[in-house]
């Protein structure tokens, strides 16, 4: 997704969701655990995004935040289907959407991931 005027919000939207969900994990788990909030926003939308601004003007988007708070969302998806593995399977729709994003290079960008 391209960040721009039209649809910064949802990137404020989603940094807010990965800040409460950094907030569940640190309270719940202290790391990765089952059922860590997540929030409402699409992690598959921002874990490469961009942020196109206007010359001299700034959404003051944390892009770095946003990728990886994105990337560790998904993550906390995979956690879960694992947990839950198999009695959960049919409704794990975010599995095969992440298998593709890594296989077309999309976490690139964050090696740790």
């Amino acid at each position: 997704m391209n960040i721009t005027e039209d649809n910064y919000q949802k990137a404020y939207d989603a940094i807010r969701d990965i800040l409460y969900m950094y907030v569940d994990m640190i309270d719940s788990y202290e790391g990765f655990g089952h059922n860590i909030e997540r929030g409402k926003f699409s992690p598959l939308d921002f874990v490469d995004a961009l942020v196109l601004e206007s010359k001299g003007y700034t959404f003051g988007i944390d892009i770095l935040l946003l990728q990886s708070g994105s990337a560790i969302a998904l993550l906390c998806e995979l956690s879960d289907m694992w947990d839950e593995y198999p009695t959960q399977l049919e409704s794990w729709q975010l599995t095969s959407p992440i298998k593709s994003a890594n296989e077309a290079g999309r976490f690139a960008h964050l090696p740790e991931i």
